[in-house]
């Protein structure tokens, strides 16, 4: 019975963390891209839309940008799981800020070099100096959220840097 408990508990921490994460990480990305080229944000989730269905999504109907964001929240779920499944074993006496930075930045190594050339998506030109952004965004969206939704699940220090 208790077993049972925690599975609830920890599907549940993964769930909010999931869409908080995924809220945080997408408007950052939309914000990033609006400041940055102009364009309509919307791109960004036909973008991601295109790396699943391929190129007739910017051709589309209005739905490819509702895909995108589905896709998106399914790849941050992906994300959010495999932290929260590894935390007692690599995350659990590491602080809780060093997870983040660690945790966002194997996000971004593996979505950059393993996940994205598997889609249909054309490679982005990419150098040290314009990854920054990205890999920071990954920081704080996705591994401060996965810290901090696992230490409560699974208890341990509260504080920032512990």
């Amino acid at each position: 019975m208790e077993t049972r408990l925690q599975t609830r508990r920890m599907i549940l921490y993964v769930l909010v963390t999931t869409l908080i994460a995924g809220s945080l990480d997408i408007a950052a990305a939309l914000i990033n891209y609006k400041i940055n080229t102009g364009k309509d944000p919307m791109n960004v989730l036909k973008f991601i839309a295109r790396g699943l269905l391929g190129k007739q999504t910017y051709a589309g109907p209005s739905m490819m940008p509702w895909i995108g964001l589905i896709v998106h929240f399914g790849v941050t779920l992906f994300w959010i799981t495999l932290f929260f499944l590894t935390y007692k074993i690599i995350w659990r006496k590491i602080p809780l800020v060093v997870n983040a930075i660690i945790y966002g930045l194997v996000v971004y190594l593996l979505m950059s070099f393993v996940v994205l050339p598997m889609t249909s998506l054309p490679a982005l030109p990419r150098t040290f100096v314009s990854s920054i952004p990205d890999v920071i965004i990954l920081m704080v969206c996705i591994g401060l959220p996965a810290a901090i939704g696992a230490r409560r699940c699974f208890g341990g220090q509260r504080y920032f840097m512990q």
